[in-house]
């Protein structure tokens, strides 16, 4: 589970807008969870009850999604 914070609540909406394009690429999804300044993402695997290397890869590609993100003076705190 991963807790970001960014500047806006429209903020969140973007950056969870972009996660979300990345999980539908992959055809794997997160719980998300949006609220002010914050964004919860959790990713597991159904199927096998916990993690997999995907969900790994995942929680991978949203962190760099997060980095891009917040290197984006509109976004910042």
């Amino acid at each position: 589970m991963r807790r970001s914070l960014v500047g806006s609540y429209g903020a969140c909406l973007e950056f969870a807008y972009d996660v979300g394009m990345t999980a539908d690429a992959q055809n794997h999804h997160p719980e998300l969870t949006i609220r002010w300044r914050r964004v919860r993402l959790s990713w597991s695997t159904h199927s096998i009850g916990g993690l997999s290397q995907n969900d790994m890869i995942m929680a991978a590609k949203s962190e760099s999604e997060y980095g891009k993100f917040n290197d984006h003076p509109q976004h910042a705190l």
